[in-house]
């Protein structure tokens, strides 16, 4: 990265990511995880049932779908490969399955430390760091087969190589696009991904001639890369339906859940004159249906699109929930409406955190325009999809980093300040 394009710290430049320290955050985070796996079975229901029995699919028979003889693309193939891909390194029980979601963990924290510390400054990185380890929602995704944090961590890492330093610009395009291509078969609204981070990078430093071809250089060949990670996926889906198909058949789907005479925002069951329908052509039709339906009354979907926004960060219990029959099994029922409860507190905590932290950056005239870097339009952009399509609280886990990043800006910023007025108030104290 140029020296022009080189990220300023907050609160201040305080040097670079001290190892040890992050070291021992991350034998915290695998301590913590490591109890929880020890504590709570596996036991898949729900979405991670899901992932399981594709990921079983594809390790017996090599095809993406529910049995051998449904091949379909509605879900995105890039989580259940993943785990396939466990599977046959660890064969067919949960053990693989833990460890590589530890291994997800501690590379998300170390890939969220590196982009933050480049960001906001390495103190401000370290809380944040701390957050993720003991986050207890994070903790719960140990024993989960899913989606979020796998994203996350591909995201995450895209930014990394796209903002590494050490890297020439060519490098840095192919690695993050290569990430984000494989973050885009476990969800696919990360093909926009390359446009966001340019977009932020330039906002967020300045315009200048030479950042902005350097942007729009690294968004071209990183889509590139991206679309050509993907390729072999969409060749399969082709194959399938005869259509163009990038990675998954719900866009349309989860439009219309969002967007449908009687929807909460939350996830809907399909109607039942579409059930008969394959994949694709449901898609197209629950589609069209949604897109008209926001057309008929464009302010009730601005109104719905609200809604679906407080829906997607006032609660926070999905892991608790996931892994109920587990807890269940361990400390017996009463003890999941407990750990609910703590969860929720604890993401209300947290939010506290973010929201501060982003009150700092809007508040501080020297960087205010990091409320524009890419973790924060990152997590305004995943904010955005929600809020059109369906919503509901475990899809706020993608923006993960983003919320921890202006946590570590809140806990860093208030402890230096406390530092500084200490002195201060002991002198009066004298008086």
């Amino acid at each position: 990265m140029s020296a022009s394009s080189t990220p300023i710290a907050f609160p201040a430049n305080d040097g670079a990511l001290d190892a040890r320290k992050l070291v021992a955050i991350l034998g915290l985070a695998l301590l913590l995880r490591i109890v929880w796996a020890l504590l709570i079975p596996v036991i898949p229901q729900s979405d991670v049932l899901a992932y399981d029995t594709f990921a079983r699919t594809l390790y017996h028979h090599g095809v993406f779908g529910w049995t051998k003889d449904e091949p379909f693309a509605f879900w995105p193939p890039g989580t259940s490969i993943f785990y396939a891909g466990i599977y046959k390194l660890f064969g067919l029980h949960y053990t693989g399955v833990i460890v590589a979601n530890l291994a997800i963990a501690v590379g998300l924290i170390i890939c969220s430390a590196r982009v933050i510390a480049r960001f906001f400054g390495a103190q401000a990185a370290l809380w944040a760091a701390l957050l993720l380890a003991v986050w207890p929602t994070l903790v719960t995704l140990t024993t989960l087969l899913l989606s979020e944090q796998l994203f996350v961590l591909l995201v995450v890492g895209a930014l990394d190589a796209w903002t590494a330093p050490r890297l020439n610009v060519w490098a840095r395009a192919v690695i993050a696009g290569l990430l984000l291509g494989m973050a885009t078969l476990v969800r696919p609204f990360a093909v926009l991904v390359p446009g966001v981070y340019a977009v932020a990078m330039v906002l967020s430093y300045g315009w200048n001639r030479e950042r902005v071809r350097e942007q729009l250089l690294l968004a071209v060949v990183s889509g590139v890369v991206l679309l050509i990670t993907v390729s072999p996926w969409t060749w399969r889906n082709y194959q399938l339906y005869g259509h163009f198909v990038l990675v998954s058949t719900n866009g349309g789907a989860t439009l219309w859940m969002g967007n449908a005479p009687g929807t909460d925002g939350l996830f809907m069951q399909f109607p039942e004159d579409v059930k008969a329908l394959n994949d694709y052509e449901r898609d197209k039709v629950l589609g069209a249906l949604a897109k008209q339906y926001i057309l008929d009354d464009p302010l009730a979907f601005v109104q719905r699109s609200f809604l679906k926004l407080v829906r997607l960060y006032n609660n926070e219990s999905c892991g608790v929930l996931w892994n109920m029959y587990g807890i269940t099994k361990t400390f017996g029922a009463d003890a999941v409406l407990w750990l609910k409860r703590f969860t929720q507190l604890s993401w209300a905590f947290i939010f506290g955190l973010f929201a501060i932290g982003a009150a700092m950056l809007a508040y501080s005239r020297t960087h205010r325009r990091l409320l524009l870097s890419p973790l924060p339009l990152l997590m305004l952009f995943f904010s955005t999809v929600h809020a059109v399509v369906v919503s509901g609280e475990r899809y706020h886990l993608v923006t993960m980093t983003s919320v921890a990043a202006l946590g570590g800006i809140a806990i860093a910023t208030l402890l230096k300040r406390q530092r500084a007025s200490t002195p201060v108030l002991a002198t009066e104290a004298s008086r």
